[in-house]
């Protein structure tokens, strides 16, 4: 299970800086400019500097509840932004005694849309969504942890929450879908790979409705 695990790190590693591509293509779509093709997409790659390049492999944590936009947290993330060229930032929680403090989905698509604005290049947003989107938000549908369905064996249940984390994840500007977590339950018998097959069903289902997203199995 771990070389496997590495394994699929490793390439998603090496396809990183093909997905902020992708998520530039798309990105580019909602913008009132002529970003709008895989053209220029390449005439971009063609005037970035090597360092641009690289910090388009970065990512930088956020969070979905800045308090101001001027304020001194946001414009921490904006000048790592600009000056490290950063290329994808994963959603965050705050903390307090009685646990996470998870935001709200307007919330956080308002900061998906400020980081956007705020960056030179389109954006990949991650986030974790093992659970669906109640990972990280309130007032969304919040699902069983990923072993409930590899010991439901339903195939269709996996497919429905997947479709329904897809959506909701484009709808506050998430593209890239920290999950599904494929660890089997121990001890497990040696033929008994539900959580992995299901893991498989969630991941297909997740590029059927967000097809630029990309997908880290944990």
């Amino acid at each position: 299970m771990t070389g496997t695990r590495l394994s699929i790190y490793g390439i998603g590693a090496t396809a990183f800086l093909a997905c902020c591509i992708f998520s530039w293509v798309k990105e580019a779509q909602a913008r009132p400019t002529a970003k709008t093709d895989s053209g220029w997409v390449e005439q971009t790659l063609k005037h970035i500097s090597l360092e641009e390049k690289v910090g388009q492999m970065l990512q930088v944590r956020c969070y979905a509840d800045y308090k101001d936009y001027e304020g001194p947290e946001y414009k921490h993330i904006r000048n790592q932004l600009e000056k490290y060229h950063i290329g994808s930032v994963v959603l965050g929680m705050h903390f307090d005694r009685s646990g996470p403090l998870r935001s709200s989905p307007l919330d956080a698509a308002n900061v998906a849309n400020q980081l956007q604005h705020d960056s030179k290049l389109p954006l990949l947003v991650a986030a974790d969504v093992e659970r669906g989107l109640a990972s990280r938000l309130h007032d969304v549908p919040s699902f069983p942890w990923p072993m409930a369905f590899g010991a439901a064996d339903d195939v269709s249940e996996v497919e429905r929450f997947a479709a329904i984390t897809a959506r909701e994840a484009r709808a506050v500007g998430i593209q890239w879908a920290l999950a599904p977590v494929a660890d089997e339950a121990e001890p497990a018998p040696a033929d008994d790979h539900r959580e992995v097959a299901a893991a498989a069903v969630e991941i297909r289902n997740f590029f059927m409705m967000l097809p630029h997203c990309e997908c880290v199995p944990a």
